[in-house]
């Protein structure tokens, strides 16, 4: 081989692998931006703690199934003097049972069809419409005491409201809409609340649509760990 050709050879064999080279580290930087974006919208709906699905991620599903037209209902759950966790065992502890709360409503069966976690101690479940997707969310939160660190036991209960989804909750066409759907959400908090200071344990929203007034009975803050201390952890009744 001539040594003009010995020298374009070369070039030509660096120049391929400066190509491959590039073109492995450009590879490289995609599946790492690909993760990262992966990442990002995961970290966008759910909640850090407990892994459930977060506030934003349950109006998406609620809005979806709202636009589907199947029966549903929101399924709203409180924790019952969950304060005193944390002022007892400490927060570490608290997290502990919320996260073993979140396990236990995650693998719920139908009809429940989603478990997220809105905020602090409440939880939100889509279920087909009926309650017995609540029923099942409160046995399964009482059914036993939960261990964090150190050993410890904790039995926890919680106050359930449920509302199902109206044909006045979905707009006109039959899709979503988002006054419907805050007074869907709003009717399964004020049984809810109704649960936590009565001590129902689940209580049924009535299928109206509250007043636009906001309930005198109702505080602007919830009163939370307002119920008196549980009896034996049978499945409550439902009003």
């Amino acid at each position: 081989m001539s040594p003009t050709l010995t020298v374009v050879a070369s070039a030509a064999a660096g120049a391929l692998a400066g190509a491959a080279v590039t073109a492995a580290f450009v590879a490289t930087r995609l599946a790492r931006n690909r993760r990262a974006l992966h990442t990002a919208h995961h970290q966008l709906a759910h909640d850090p703690l407990t892994g459930l699905p977060n506030r934003r991620a349950f109006l998406t599903h609620l809005d979806k199934a709202l636009r589907g037209g199947t029966p549903v209902a929101v399924v709203l759950l409180d924790l019952d003097r969950f304060k005193t966790v944390n002022d007892r065992f400490g927060h570490h502890a608290g997290d502990e049972v919320l996260c073993q709360v979140a396990a236990r409503l995650a693998a719920l069966p139908a009809p429940v069809r989603l478990a997220a976690r809105l905020q602090g101690d409440e939880f939100v479940l889509l279920t087909d419409a009926g309650p017995a997707g609540a029923h099942a969310a409160w046995r399964v939160i009482a059914a036993a005491p939960f261990t964090v660190a150190g050993g410890h036991r904790v039995a926890v209960t919680a106050s359930i409201g449920v509302a199902a989804a109206t044909r006045g909750d979905r707009s006109t066409d039959g899709g979503a809409d988002d006054a419907g759907r805050a007074r869907l959400l709003q009717r399964a908090d004020l049984a809810m609340y109704r649960a936590k200071t009565s001590g129902a344990g689940v209580v049924i929203a009535e299928a109206q649509a509250p007043a636009q007034q906001p309930d005198p009975d109702r505080p602007a803050t919830r009163r939370r760990d307002g119920r008196p201390p549980p009896g034996p952890a049978t499945p409550p009744g439902h009003r």
